[in-house]
């Protein structure tokens, strides 16, 4: 899996990736969306760019309107990251490996606007494809099948003060 950052440079630090996410830390939303949106605009390849928008979208995940909305960037980063892999792939994908991990949290994005959605068996297929890919787990995913096996409410579970994630 080969990461793709229209504008990066390889030789420095920053990145439009980082440069959004630190405007988004500083609450300027608006110039986030532009840079994501300028990296789709040079090359659709970019799944961060689809990763940060679609959890910029998705937010607290409160609002199922935008957990649909949220579901289409994740959805499209996937669909990217498959195309890059072989046919019948079925090896693995370890975050370990920095240019997974854009790939591995479309996925988990994914499973979590499903999870919200009440879509239960997509939730759980996609978390379990993803413990498939990195069976070391850096995304927690054994901390949310239990749940999503049960059928237990995505709201509910985030809103139990246990909640590991």
């Amino acid at each position: 899996m080969e990461q793709i950052i229209p504008g990066a440079n390889p030789e420095e630090m920053e990145d439009p990736i980082s440069l959004a996410v630190e405007y988004a830390h500083q609450g300027n939303i608006d110039k986030t969306w532009e840079i994501l949106q300028g990296c789709l605009t040079k090359d659709l390849r970019c799944i961060d760019a689809f990763v940060h928008l679609g959890t910029y979208t998705f937010g607290d995940g409160r609002s199922a309107w935008h957990a649909k909305r949220a579901m289409q960037r994740y959805l499209a980063g996937v669909k990217v990251g498959e195309q890059a892999l072989p046919p019948g792939f079925n090896g693995l994908l370890p975050w370990s490996w920095i240019n997974n991990r854009p790939f591995l949290r479309a996925l988990h994005g994914l499973g979590l606007c499903q999870w919200r959605l009440g879509q239960f068996d997509a939730a759980r297929n996609t978390f379990w494809r993803i413990l498939m890919l990195d069976p070391m787990d850096a995304l927690g995913c054994r901390f949310i099948l239990p749940n999503v096996e049960k059928g237990r409410d995505y709201l509910a579970t985030v809103a139990d003060e246990n909640w590991p994630c």
